[in-house]
């Protein structure tokens, strides 16, 4: 049911942005879809974790089996189809709003204003018709929490303008509910972390989000196989600093480095798709080691970081003799520990 409903949340999101995450045209593009991931497949563990709580609540009341049916077929008809739909539109409409925020940051210079547009019709709820027209500037705090969607089934947007700044509107009416009271834009969160399903201990709600990285990592790993066996990069986009040649990366390669431990796998997954993006100036040169004889073939490695964040993966290429004699220069492992061996 997880994968269900994450798979299910992602596709929605993808679809506000109008592209597939794998397709991410610059590093700061795929770091923001990655957290994007990461909220979604909290918020999917989170919602079944709810869902399982209400069940077993349940079974403490000593009803009948046909009543205990009953009352369960409607608590996952509510989560499952009721909410979900609600969920799932809210997904969508979170996701194109963070891809308009960053489309209003960079044209900010001409149009340095954002003004709140509603939908202008009789289903606008009261506590969002005191936003209609207001204009703020974009770098203004107020969008940190009025920055729409505002609600479950939100129509409300924004436009990028050049008009100047209003003031003394009454926003006491404003009412953000639980789980809208950020920006996408800024935050890179669908679901804000006030949102009730997130309302669990401190144990439980670590467990959860062990429990869904581990699941995240599982999907990647057999996503991003499936998409090298179609999609392989078949050269780096320039060859490193220390490298004799460009380095090349093989199916069997991203075979070998998704199986690998990484604290973040799915990341370090999803990394793959994005090679051909990662230059010279991203990718810090840490030195040459020659090999140890662990490894048939292999002349020596070359290490390198990229740092994205707070995140951070070693990159370890080979220089090999392939069986024909000829020399290559391919990717070995992405670890998020450093490589043990005297530098440069």
């Amino acid at each position: 049911m997880w994968l269900e409903h994450f798979t299910r949340f992602r596709n929605h999101a993808e679809a506000g942005f109008g592209k597939r995450f794998s397709e991410a045209s610059s590093l700061a593009e795929w770091e923001r879809f990655q957290r994007i991931e990461q909220n979604l497949r909290d918020f999917a563990a989170h919602k079944q974790h709810r869902m399982i709580e209400e069940l077993r609540a349940l079974k403490a009341k000593g009803l009948s089996r046909a009543a205990w049916d009953k009352e369960a077929a409607r608590i996952m008809k509510r989560h499952n189809k009721t909410w979900l739909k609600a969920e799932l539109q809210a997904t969508i409409g979170n996701a194109q709003a963070a891809e308009s925020w960053a489309e209003f940051e960079k044209r900010k210079d001409l149009y340095p204003n954002l003004r709140y547009i509603t939908a202008h019709d009789e289903r606008v709820r009261d506590s969002h018709r005191p936003l209609e027209g207001v204009i703020r500037a974009i770098d203004d705090p107020f969008w940190d929490i009025h920055a729409p969607k505002n609600g479950w089934e939100c129509r409300c947007f924004l436009v990028q303008t050049d008009q100047p700044v209003t003031f003394g509107e009454d926003l006491s009416e404003v009412k953000i509910p639980p789980g809208f009271r950020h920006n996408p834009g800024k935050t890179s969160k669908i679901f804000d972390e006030d949102h009730p399903y997130f309302k669990v201990s401190p144990l439980d709600r670590e467990a959860l989000h062990d429990q869904s990285k581990a699941f995240h990592a599982s999907i990647s790993r057999d996503e991003v196989r499936d998409w090298s066996k179609e999609n392989l990069v078949d050269s780096f986009s320039e060859t490193y600093q220390g490298m004799s040649q460009a380095a090349t990366i093989t199916g069997g390669e991203v075979k070998t480095i998704t199986g690998k431990p990484h604290r973040q796998a799915a990341w370090r997954n999803q990394l793959l798709y994005v090679l051909q993006l990662i230059s010279g100036e991203k990718l810090r040169y840490l030195g040459v080691a020659p090999d140890r004889g662990a490894h048939q073939g292999v002349l020596n490695w070359y290490y390198y970081l990229l740092e994205l964040g707070e995140e951070k993966y070693y990159f370890n290429f080979w220089r090999r003799l392939n069986d024909d004699g000829v020399e290559r220069i391919g990717l070995h492992a992405i670890t998020d520990t450093a490589p043990d061996f005297a530098g440069p």
